[in-house]
């Protein structure tokens, strides 16, 4: 954790404190507070004038607390916690003091000064604020802060073979449901740039409709232009081909490019699978994942660009071969987000699978 003395305050994320249906280990210890770092400018005092902070003052406050999920279901990995001090009154924070969330959602900052400062918590598109008043010694926040969803504005086309809303459901979050497995209503969707941008992430299904092929240009357009732009897609199996189309060079997906389908040759089975995504790795306490795919036919991803970041890896059997080192899960961020995962909820899914999903719908 390092205390920042700046110009401008940076944005950050909050706590929790009881959340415990879908947590992955014991949280009784309360620890997860680091060492701290004092940077100063050369000149400038911690009083009222405009210099800002004295740099040879050392604060002795601390300020400790737990972040949880919308639903205050489960504890955070990962998120951002920052602690903006306006000594001065000028409403500029001259000190800003930030770390992350350990395995068990717990945060610890450091060398804050006395005063009531504003604590903002951040992952991903999810976010909430809230006052601490430290008057030296450490404050421990009387109860979890959990995130909020609130102004998170979520689409789901519905596939046949996938239900993402259903992990939605257990995070507490809202969203609109927009129907993809018959019928128009996601091509028409997907094909209206305005319409899309309404919406903060867009999740696609497995086993959309393919009528939306003979828009395929439009769409792929629209998806890149929505994603530079800020926004964050999230793709499942046979749900590939929009990442395909949007990004044709940022996986290599088995089988012919330009032929939808081609890729779904997975084998079903059972796949231990390394994960690479340290938030992952912290949010199943193991850098290994057990993964299930009960039916054949899911799409393969061949290899990555240096453009994308793989964040699963594991063995994945065709017939007649296996692909080593397939990436499994794997994104880009060109602006937003651009996220494909082979496997999704619906029967297939695993402990681990069910983690990996919240973990991954949280960071978006």
């Amino acid at each position: 954790m390092r205390v920042i003395p700046s110009a401008a305050c940076l944005a950050s994320l909050l706590v929790a404190s009881g959340c415990t249906e879908y947590s992955v280990k014991g949280f009784e210890d309360g620890s997860g507070g680091l060492d701290s770092e004092v940077l100063g400018e050369d000149s400038g005092s911690a009083g009222g004038d405009d210099s800002g902070p004295d740099p040879d003052v050392i604060y002795e406050g601390s300020v400790t607390g737990r972040v949880c999920d919308p639903s205050g279901g489960i504890w955070i990995v990962g998120a951002t916690v920052t602690l903006s001090a306006d000594l001065d009154g000028d409403g500029v924070g001259d000190v800003v003091i930030t770390t992350t969330t350990d395995a068990d959602g717990y945060y610890t900052l450091t060398g804050v000064p006395d005063g009531t400062w504003t604590v903002r918590i951040e992952k991903g598109s999810f976010w909430t604020e809230f006052e601490v008043t430290v008057a030296g010694g450490n404050t421990e926040t009387a109860e979890a802060e959990c995130l909020s969803s609130e102004d998170v504005k979520i689409a789901v086309v519905t596939g046949a073979y996938d239900s993402i809303e259903v992990v939605l459901d257990k995070l507490g979050m809202e969203y609109d449901l927009i129907q993809g497995e018959f019928g128009n209503q996601a091509a028409t969707f997907l094909k209206d740039s305005a319409r899309m941008a309404e919406y903060d992430i867009i999740f696609l299904n497995c086993g959309i409709a393919e009528n939306w092929i003979g828009d395929k240009a439009t769409i792929a357009a629209n998806i890149a232009a929505y994603t530079k732009d800020g926004g964050s897609v999230y793709t499942s199996d046979w749900a590939y081909y929009f990442f395909e189309a949007a990004y044709p060079n940022a996986l290599d997906f088995q089988g012919e490019d330009k032929t939808y389908g081609s890729a779904y040759l997975g084998m079903a089975g059972k796949i231990k699978a390394t994960v690479l995504d340290a938030d992952m790795q912290a949010v199943i306490g193991s850098s290994t994942a057990d993964l299930n795919y009960d039916l054949d036919a899911w799409a393969v991803v061949t290899t990555a660009s240096a453009s994308a970041t793989v964040l699963i890896e594991g063995d994945a059997r065709l017939w007649g071969t296996t692909v080593k080192k397939s990436p499994l899960a794997a994104e880009i961020r060109p602006g937003g987000r651009m996220i494909y995962t082979s496997f999704h909820n619906e029967q297939q899914s695993t402990v681990h699978m069910d983690l990996l999903l919240m973990e991954i719908i949280l960071s978006l």
